[in-house]
């Protein structure tokens, strides 16, 4: 039945496509406790939403600031055919509950039901749910509430709708509730609360520090246990230290290697259907036709699903398979498409991972006589950097070659094929024989002086191995730490603390003096790499309020002449909808959920 009129087939279906929202080039992946099975959540597409759509749902969000962990129903799978599947190999439907409150907590004595004359119908073990995690309880009527295995209520979920209800320890006061309950589900759609995690930097790179380069110990501490008045005190007077934008450090003007092969197109190509998976690549479109002001933007490229990987004994290709579009992607090919409704660029990205000077060379030709002819865009975060034109009936082979300054970690270099040549009409284009071939190849200058803007060589150099820094921050709320990550380049070594208890360490003596030096020389290649440290178990040490991150950075010989730090400190944050309910199409089990939909129409009932 369709809207109360019986029609003569049976099923279900949804819209192939429900918008979602994610805030980073690569979607955000937590670790899902699934109590004794592993399995990660889906890959979702990370870049499907329109920039207008994103502001309004981003409006509507709150990030946490409560005060205690506190649980909620934040994802449901009524009906589920094979979107996740329990220890016994059997597709169970399942309930998520997220911690969205500041602070871990257990669901020790918590209770889950489906019926509101019996709220003690199932209860949890003591199990941890730190804060903004996710876990997963299977709705199979099972009832396993071991701890140390996965979950299972002692009742199943109804497709056709029903309560659902955590319940606090006293087995009275609701926590989390679909009152009066679910609406209808849908096969391997799920159904909850709209949420996404948002990024920010706490401290950017290139940021302010307060800089001391000792020649005594007059403020280092005793020990690690007692540095008040040190120069590791939080409350410590640095307004007498020199004030610097990181990164700091100095090195030779010219740096005597090489140029480092950091990606290839064609080397890193991988024919599986998951994004980013090979060194940062990353294959979409463009929709030029139905862009609101015409111009390109880093958030109007939109990856490929991985149902749009096609794979064949013949050809592995992302693409348009329903027909709508001939967009596609391969190893050594690459086509936008055009006609008399829609313009579509086909597009190659790559994140950079590097800071410093990239040089891309890319060889561009047609594949095949006939089109409009084709052009080759080179945009760096957006910004067009590079561009070349072919003919319809050239098929000779261009090799471009650009130098890119100024390139920060994250950055994105988007190539794309742009079905609108020299030799079309704009009026009535043509996007069939446009098929193209290119490959990408980048490199970078592995040079310290590339990360370094403020040099301290003629105060440090040939003086001390040492230098102290603080940087000051703030933090909101320590519900907003749901991960915590640090970037650092570094050469030769360092010790950070966070409020002066240490955190990281590497090539560096486990109780450094203002006199130590690191412990081995990096090489320039080494120390401009980006060194990545997860803090989320450090979470305790953040303060709400001001905070100080100090970095003893350590040269390996006050002699040496090379030397560098330059570090970034970023965190996640999931962000939930309380006030909506929706569904979503790709169910997303210990992830964020997304937009989502609020109707999945049209739904197909059992009729005859």
């Amino acid at each position: 039945m369709i809207n109360g009129n019986s029609h003569a087939f049976a099923g279900s279906f949804v819209n192939s496509w429900v918008p979602f929202i994610a805030m980073t080039t690569e979607s955000s992946m937590r670790s899902t406790r699934y109590l004794g099975l592993f399995q990660p959540p889906r890959r979702r597409h990370p870049h499907g939403q329109a920039r207008s759509r994103r502001k309004r749902f981003l409006e509507s969000l709150e990030t946490r600031r409560l005060l205690a962990g506190v649980p909620i129903l934040s994802e449901v799978l009524a009906s589920n055919d094979r979107s996740l599947f329990d220890e016994d190999g059997e597709d169970s439907d399942y309930i998520e509950i997220a911690n969205i409150g500041d602070e871990d907590m257990s669901l020790d004595r918590y209770y889950l039901t489906d019926d509101p004359e019996n709220l003690r119908k199932w209860r949890f073990p003591d199990v941890p749910l730190p804060i903004g995690d996710f876990l997963i309880v299977f709705a199979s009527n099972k009832d396993r509430n071991d701890p140390s295995s996965q979950l299972h209520t002692n009742f199943r979920l109804s497709s056709r709708g029903e309560y659902l209800a955590l319940v606090e320890p006293d087995g009275e006061t609701i926590a989390s509730a679909f009152a009066p309950g679910l609406p209808q589900q849908v096969t391997d759609v799920s159904y909850g609360i709209p949420s996404a995690t948002v990024n920010s930097t706490l401290l950017e790179r290139n940021s302010e520090a307060r800089l001391l380069i000792p020649n005594n110990d007059a403020v280092d501490p005793v020990d690690l246990e007692a540095v008040t008045g040190s120069w590791l005190d939080l409350n410590f007077d640095d307004s007498t230290w020199s004030v610097v934008q990181m990164g700091v450090g100095f090195g030779p003007s010219v740096d005597p290697l090489p140029l480092l092969s950091v990606a290839d197109s064609r080397a890193d190509w991988v024919n599986v259907n998951e994004q980013g998976v090979s060194n940062h690549w990353y294959y979409g479109f463009y929709n030029l036709s139905s862009d609101a002001d015409g111009i390109y933007h880093p958030d109007d490229f939109q990856e490929f699903l991985p149902e749009q990987f096609t794979s064949t004994p013949t050809s592995r290709k992302w693409e348009f398979q329903d027909g709508s579009s001939e967009t596609r992607i391969e190893r050594n090919n690459q086509q936008g498409y055009a006609d008399d409704s829609k313009i579509q660029w086909g597009i190659r990205r790559w994140v950079s991972q590097y800071d410093g000077t990239l040089i891309v060379e890319y060889d561009f030709a047609k594949s095949r006589r006939g089109g409009d002819g084709t052009t080759a865009r080179l945009l760096h975060n957006g910004v067009q950097v590079d561009s070349t034109q072919v003919e319809p009936n050239d098929r000779s082979v261009e090799t471009r070659s650009i130098t890119i300054p100024n390139v920060r970690f994250g950055d994105a270099l988007d190539f794309a094929v742009d079905p609108l040549g020299p030799g079309g009409d704009p009026a009535n284009p043509d996007g069939e024989n446009d098929l193209s071939r290119m490959r990408i190849r980048v490199a970078r200058i592995p040079a310290v002086t590339e990360s370094i803007s403020t040099n301290i060589g003629p105060e440090m150099l040939g003086i001390s191995s040492s230098a102290y820094l603080r940087q000051r921050f703030q933090v909101d709320s320590r519900a907003d730490l749901d991960e915590i990550t640090l970037r650092i380049q570094y050469d030769d070594g360092f010790v950070a603390y966070l409020n002066g208890t240490p955190i990281v360490s590497r090539n560096a003596p486990v109780a450094p003096s203002y006199a130590s030096t690191a412990l081995g020389k990096r090489t320039a290649e080494e120390a401009t790499i980006y060194e990545t440290f997860n803090l989320t178990e450090r979470r305790g040490l953040f303060f709400e309020g001001e905070n100080v991150l100090q970095i003893h950075a350590l040269n390996v010989d006050p002699a040496d002449p090379t030397f560098l730090v330059q570090p970034e400190l970023t965190i996640k944050t999931t962000a939930f909808d309380t006030q909506n309910r929706r569904f979503f199409a790709a169910p997303t089990p210990g992830a964020t959920n997304g937009v989502g939909a609020d109707i999945v129409g049209p739904l197909v009932y059992d009729s005859t």
